[in-house]
């Protein structure tokens, strides 16, 4: 190859990576969040893709009766750690409000209100679940910040859209929310 070609590969290289870096860089905001959602246990040794995909039919069957949702409409999974293996998955929506909702414990529907928390949240490439995670952590390291340990987890944040048509664009981001606090603010510990 000339060394044109060589040269125009070595910029296109270097144009891409500094894309993906721009979607690295995580953004810092306080959310008060309040979700409605269902849950489950999950065997995370085995192949729990199908347990997930259930979590979010039952949901999207009680979409309806779920009042406040935020505009747009964001599905919000959060993975809780119980143990090595064992994970709690919350399969939610984000609302609002409260105050017109009720939980039913006979269907499972479920009402989570954290409240105002501080977020490191950062973009991932749909297919490329977890690759983000370590990188993220050594960021709001970086950035003064640790994991609010508030939380057992963190949240992955998509478009309703996605989950309830079961299509996330191949080419499309999700977002990772990582609860996170000040180093010195033990406020929140």
């Amino acid at each position: 190859k000339s060394g044109v070609d060589m040269s125009q590969q070595h910029t296109d290289h270097q144009h891409k990576l500094s894309l993906e870096r721009r979607f690295m860089e995580p953004e810092i905001v306080t959310i008060d969040l309040k979700i409605a959602g269902v849950q489950g246990v999950i065997d995370h040794d085995a192949e729990f893709g199908p347990a997930l995909s259930e979590l979010w039919r039952k949901l999207a069957a009680r979409m309806e009766s779920i009042a406040d949702k935020t505009n747009p409409l964001k599905a919000i999974g959060y993975w809780q750690f119980v143990d090595n293996s064992t994970r709690v998955y919350f399969a939610g929506v984000q609302v609002d409000s409260l105050e017109n909702l009720k939980w039913d414990h006979k269907y499972g529907l479920a009402l989570w209100n954290p409240g105002p928390t501080l977020f490191a949240i950062f973009k991932e490439k749909n297919g490329e679940e977890g690759s983000t995670t370590g990188y993220a952590f050594q960021k709001i390291e970086e950035m003064g910040y640790t994991y609010d340990g508030r939380f057992l987890g963190d949240f992955e944040v998509c478009p309703l859209e996605w989950i309830i048509s079961e299509k996330r664009p191949e080419d499309g981001y999700h977002e990772i929310w990582i609860p996170i606090t000040k180093k010195n603010d033990d406020t929140q510990r």
